[in-house]
């Protein structure tokens, strides 16, 4: 199609047929117009016309109703067959309506009769036939888009009246109808397709748009078909309007979504399955560890109670052996367990104010307890910037000192083990501290320091096989560690020594006003002694650090020296603390040689610490008039306060006397409830409590329990989870309402279970417990819990007491 002439440009014309006569009319007409420049081409042969017309080089082309001697409609016809562009207007000898019809028909835009031909009417007639067919020519150009894409575009696209009976849709669309031709869809609506529950739908989206209610439906739509076939579609639907603005029915778009909602539907059961799978392996290993547990605590129990009686040495040394290996076992349960949570990802960090020096000090002692080797020192050095107390989750940060001091432990025969946290970077209220674990053991091939720690693995199979362990501890300690914002790293070499270090960030924390330092502590003259350096200097910093003036030395014979000569000028030390295990001259010896001297050097108050975990010579220390045995690495505070409890009341006298005071762990006579359903779990508690002075009374169920509490007057009970009848939880609770009810006083619950995963605490205390113990149960953790339990009962309001509060003036 040639495009409307560009402004100053002439319009071209072609005048087909006639005479010439009627050439020069139509020329000399034209050439009136002033507003349009138009040029005037003339062709009479019918073949030569058709061909220019074809060439679409003329806007506009006036046909003759004679061409030659051929009619000039049937050259119109020919032309249009041919799908020549340019308008067309016949030329008519006479005004006949019929021939005016048949020149339309043909393809003509218009006719105009000759003799009514003027310059004005020439030119109207011209300029509306371009204007009409560059306008069927625009629609015919949008009609070949909105076909092409009704008839190629994979979507369903239809256009529905007022009614929501189908005017026109694609064919994509058409193929899901199961129809051969779209045509075949008009006049009938959704119902004809699918079922009534998808239709009814659809109508009433439709009626909302028709009504004006809604101005646009986008859904996702469940389309059930009457042959069964249930698919899913994105749908859009707008209203349908006409020129005028008026709403004419509605249009819209849908898109097979089936295939994503069946992946979607695939990747929920997938999720669900997994979920499942999670909670049953949870489940699995919960109840495991509780019916592993149970008969551990027994094992464990039991051995450390016939420990504790007269024994021959073979007979200490076999239930030492079956003690150990059930700590061993308890310890690869442990570690199991704990990457299960891991790798099911439901171990978390639980926070809170903790003593930082209470809880790596407490952690290695157990670890020196367990080792039981004097040639292997155990260092905890804690600089002395370290703040006291900081916000972190002490069980946690616990378990990765023991697993990288126990590692280190393992592959060190001799020499020391010192695990060291210095301050790296301080932020005000957080801390970034560093944790390093030095040993002198066998070292790691540089090889292998890539691999420690993923799981399962161990440096090399002889170490697997000395280490005895699963292969988890440093893997599980690395994740740990990840959660609490740091990474473990290593440096090693063979013959020389390890170690394994990490950084993290800690919140400060307030310290308890007991874990203030005492005056009377406060320029005490200290003597410290100890061959090992590295101990000499942590002692010496430590007893500095609160208030102390120490002194320290390497042997015992400088010892004797430094006390004659602070004697001699009449300044005496105040304290010796002495490591026990020194070459030539021991700690013991050295008290001894002590007291045989002369006034006042013999009445000093003197501490042992012990390597290896034990406190040997007990007897000996005691007739030696020893004020105190420690296990190393010490606890400061304990050491602090023994130091405080012995000086100014210590004379020769007490000194030889061989009497050792021993104060009660946490008081004695109580009454304490028993729930347990297993006969070892039983026995086992009540000796422990026995044997400690406290009287047990034992029901083996929930609703016994209960009735047992609201009858009778108990201290505290100690409460198993997993029990018949009314469980522990459901137990508790139960004691706690009755409780209420008669205005009783509260008795301190403790759970004893062998639950352990995580949450189980929370639950414990969320049903009215007041502590929380994992079993195997030790006797000093019962005990603490027990005394925590108490003291805390004791700061309750009793029932019926008035409670103070506060008045808020502001009200």
């Amino acid at each position: 199609m040639v495009d409307r002439p560009a402004p100053g440009a002439p319009l071209l014309t072609l005048l087909v047929g006639g005479t010439r006569s009627s050439f020069e009319l139509v020329r000399s007409l034209l050439t009136e117009i002033e507003e349009v420049s138009y040029e005037v081409d003339w062709l009479i042969d019918y073949a030569a016309a058709l061909a220019a017309v074809e060439s679409g080089k003329h806007h506009v082309v006036l046909v003759d109703d004679e061409v030659g001697d051929r009619n000039g409609v049937e050259f119109v016809a020919d032309a249009t067959a041919r799908q020549c562009d340019a308008p067309m207007v016949v030329l008519l000898s006479t005004a006949s309506h019929d021939a005016a019809v048949g020149a339309v028909k043909a393809g003509a835009v218009d006719s105009l009769v000759k003799r009514e031909i003027d310059a004005v009417r020439l030119d109207r007639i011209l300029r509306h036939a371009l204007e009409r067919q560059q306008l069927v020519s625009s629609l015919n150009r949008e009609k070949a888009l909105l076909d092409a894409l009704l008839e190629n575009l994979p979507d369903a696209i239809y256009f529905k009246d007022t009614d929501s009976r189908f005017i026109r849709l694609s064919n994509a669309l058409a193929g899901a109808f199961g129809l051969n031709d779209s045509a075949e869809a008009i006049g009938k609506t959704d119902g004809d397709f699918f079922t009534q529950e998808h239709a009814l739908a659809a109508f009433e989206d439709e009626r909302s748009l028709v009504n004006g209610e809604r101005t646009v439906v986008v859904k996702e739509e469940k389309e059930t078909w009457t042959d069964g076939r249930v698919t899913w579609a994105l749908t859009s639907k707008l209203p349908l309007r006409d020129r005028d603005g008026k709403i004419v029915g509605t249009f819209g778009v849908s898109r097979n979504i089936t295939e994503k909602k069946l992946a979607e539907v695939a990747l929920r059961e997938a999720k669900e399955a997994a979920e499942a799978a999670s909670k049953a392996k949870s489940e699995f290993v919960a109840n495991m560890s509780h019916e592993i547990r149970t008969p551990m605590n027994a094992i464990i129990g039991m051995t450390e109670l016939v420990l504790d009686s007269d024994l021959t040495d073979s007979q200490r040394e076999f239930l030492t052996m079956a003690r150990d290996s059930a700590e061993s076992l308890l310890g690869i349960i442990n570690d199991i367990l704990d990457f299960s949570k891991i790798e099911a990802g439901k171990l978390g960090l639980q926070p809170e104010p903790c003593e930082l020096r209470a809880v790596l000090t407490d952690a290695l002692r157990s670890l020196a307890v367990r080792t039981g080797r004097e040639e292997l020192e155990l260092l905890c050095d804690i600089a002395p910037d370290v703040p006291a107390g900081v916000l972190a989750d002490p069980g946690r940060l616990r378990q990765v000192v023991v697993n990288l001091v126990g590692n280190a432990i393992k592959f060190t025969s001799q020499g020391e083990v010192a695990l060291r946290v210095e301050v790296v970077a301080d932020r005000g209220e957080l801390i970034d501290l560093r944790f390093s674990v030095r040993d002198t053991g066998i070292g790691i091939p540089a090889d292998k320091l890539a691999v420690i720690f993923e799981a399962f693995e161990q440096a090399e199979s002889s170490m697997a096989r000395r280490a005895k362990g699963t292969g988890l501890g440093l893997s599980i300690s690395s994740r740990l560690i990840e959660m609490m914002g740091g990474r473990l790293e290593a440096e090693s070499a063979e013959g020389v020594g390890s170690t394994f270090y990490f950084t993290i960030p800690l919140a400060r924390a307030p310290v308890d006003a007991n874990q203030q330092f005492h005056p009377a502590i406060e320029d005490l003259k200290v003597l410290v002694v100890d061959d090992n350096a590295n101990n000499r200097r942590i002692l010496h910093e430590m007893l500095a650090g609160r208030g102390m003036e120490p002194v320290s030395v390497g042997s015992a014979e400088a010892a004797i020296a430094e006390l004659a000569a602070a004697c001699d000028i009449g300044h005496p030390f105040d304290a010796m603390v002495t490591d026990d295990n020194m070459p030539e001259t021991d700690g013991i010896t050295l008290v001894e040689q002590i007291r045989a001297g002369d006034e006042p050097c013999r009445a000093i108050a003197v501490f042992i610490l012990s390597s290896g975990g034990t406190r040997r010579n007990a007897e000996r220390a005691r007739k030696a008039g020893v004020a105190g045995q420690f296990v190393k690495p010490t606890n400061p505070d304990e050491l602090a306060a023994a130091i405080i409890a012995a000086v100014g009341e210590y004379d020769t006298e007490s000194a030889n006397s061989g009497s050792e005071a021993l104060p009660p762990l946490y008081g004695a006579g109580l009454e304490v409830l028993v729930v347990d359903d297993s006969p070892s779990n039983q026995r086992l508690a009540s000796a422990l409590l026995e044997k400690n002075g406290h009287r047990a009374v034992v029901v083996d169920n929930g609703n016994d329990a209960v009735a047992t509490v609201l009858d009778g007057e108990y201290d505290i009970a100690l409460m198993g989870v997993q029990i018949p009848g009314l469980d522990g939880l459901a137990a508790t609770a139960a004691i706690r309402a009755g409780e209420a009810e008669r205005g009783r006083r509260r008795v301190p619950i403790v759970a004893m279970t062998a639950h352990a995963m995580k949450g189980d605490r929370e639950r414990c205390l969320a049903a009215g417990m007041d502590e929380y113990v994992a079993k195997p149960i030790r006797p000093d953790t019962l005990f603490a819990a027990m005394a925590a339990a108490i003291a805390a009962a004791a700061h309750r309001p009793e029932p019926g007491d008035a409670v103070a509060v506060p008045v808020d003036s502001t009200v």
